[in-house]
């Protein structure tokens, strides 16, 4: 197809009809998005796709089309996720390769207007063996950020009883706290090994909104650590109800208080709040490289359930001002 692709344009998809014909080609491809009929699993998938957009309160209708004589080849989808991050979805290359070349100028033109419309950040997951996606990521200009380790534990139910160093106390979020908050996280990116590489891309408040938007934000299960009244660590915890689970969103320390049980005592709590909210699954996803969390997580016996790559594009740098038009 690389001949052909001189000849596809990108165009942003506004009526209704080619909107539609759009997620139809993300979905399932350039057949299902050019065919007179729609199959009913395709039916039932584009469904489960409104049906997410609308829970999450996510525009599902940013798309970047490219066309070739009036067909769709390749769509990708850009959704404003809280944060200020650009979030990408592509055709799948593994299920229809024929479309990756086509895929990066789809991409490309996501970034671009998540660019203009001021976000700090796009994003995108790839899974394991899909090497077509992150091929069309780095010809768009995204770079490999990391591979996350997707792990869990379910049992036991109760951990080891909390405890924590003389002198170290800990207290639930409120608003009276967040701006201890914020600095308790910004002190953790000091020499942190988790995803290095977004540090100082967005801004705290920024980041704080985006572990927020993680399941089911509770004031009561984001946890901050003090010694001598000064933050010096958060454990972030969410309830994702769609799987029973409880999800480790973060975990941050200041790097005078590594190495002294901290991580242990802080999991310990995350595990009994598993078993207190009646929750069956723990979970946490981990950079591949941070070898401190990872044998942490370990130690608290949780198992790798599958992994997977993260693309990245800085968008507007801290500091900036936001290109002229908006959301």
């Amino acid at each position: 197809m690389a001949p052909v692709v001189k000849q596809v344009t990108v165009v942003r998809p506004e009526l209704p009809e080619l909107i539609e014909r759009g997620l139809r080609c993300l979905l399932g491809g350039p057949a299902a998005a050019n065919a007179t009929a729609v199959s009913p699993l395709l039916v039932r998938r584009m469904e489960a796709l409104r049906y997410y957009g609308q829970v999450h309160q996510l525009d599902i209708h940013r798309q970047v089309l490219a066309v070739l004589e009036d067909q769709i080849v390749a769509a990708c989808l850009w959704v404003n996720t809280p944060g200020r991050v650009a979030s990408l979805y592509i055709t799948d290359p593994r299920e229809h390769p024929q479309v990756v070349p086509a895929l990066s100028l789809c991409i490309a033109g996501a970034v671009h207007d998540a660019q203009t419309a001021g976000l700090s950040l796009a994003q995108a997951i790839v899974e394991e063996q899909d090497h077509g996606s992150a091929q069309a990521y780095r010809d768009a200009g995204c770079e490999y950020l990391a591979t996350l380790l997707y792990m869990e534990r379910s049992e036991p139910w109760l951990s080891p009883r909390v405890v924590f160093p003389s002198g170290v106390s800990l207290e639930t979020y409120g608003v009276e706290n967040h701006g201890q908050f914020c600095r308790a996280i910004e002190e953790s990116y000091v020499g942190a090994l988790d995803c290095p590489r977004l540090t100082g891309l967005r801004s705290i408040e920024d980041v704080v909104r985006g572990h927020k938007a993680v399941g089911r934000f509770r004031e009561d299960l984001w946890f901050l650590l003090r010694r001598d009244r000064e933050p010096i660590g958060v454990l972030l915890l969410a309830e994702v109800e769609a799987r029973e689970s409880l999800e480790v969103v973060y975990l941050g320390l200041a790097p005078k208080m590594r190495g002294r049980g901290l991580g242990t005592a802080l999991m310990q709590l995350a595990l009994r709040q598993l078993a207190a909210n009646s929750l069956r699954v723990c979970t946490v996803a981990v950079d591949a490289t941070n070898t401190p969390a990872m044998a942490l997580y370990r130690k608290m016996r949780f198992r790798k359930r599958h992994s997977r790559d993260v693309y990245i594009k800085a968008l507007n740098p801290i500091g900036t001002a936001a290109p002229a038009g908006g959301l």
